[in-house]
């Protein structure tokens, strides 16, 4: 018994019909294949507001451990909260579009950037009771 093939071969060049095809030097195709379609490359998908947000808020914690010995990191402060927060929302949102890519990561900046603006409302308020309360003296 022999395999005798009556349909079409799909090897993965375009077919005409005819065995013979033309080729055509400045396209490095025959001259026959039709328009040239580019392959699809696949974009890697990334979430990099919410690995900010992380070491931000990492960064955060190291300016308040380290404010006794630097003086520089008490104004640093501030700003890597206020931007980690900013961050961490947006990572937060990228990670709902990307199918949950690095949501932890953005979780985990917000809860270190928001601590840190807990404990400077707790100072803010603190302080100024503790001024309100030596004026009456």
């Amino acid at each position: 018994m022999e395999d005798s093939q009556s349909g079409p071969v799909f090897d993965g060049s375009p077919s005409t019909g005819d065995d013979k095809q033309e080729f055509d030097p400045y396209t490095n195709a025959p001259a026959n294949a039709g328009a040239f379609v580019s392959p699809m490359v696949p974009i890697p998908q990334n979430n990099d507001n919410a690995t900010i947000s992380l070491v931000l808020g990492i960064a955060t914690w190291v300016c308040h451990i380290s404010a006794p010995f630097l003086c520089f990191t008490a104004c640093l402060a501030p700003i890597t909260m206020i931007v980690g927060i900013v961050l961490g929302h947006l990572g937060l949102r990228d990670a709902n579009n990307l199918g949950g890519l690095r949501r932890n990561e953005a979780i985990i900046g917000l809860v270190l950037n928001y601590l840190s603006l807990i404990g400077y409302g707790i100072l803010i308020v603190g302080g100024g009771a503790a001024l309100g309360g030596l004026a009456f003296f």
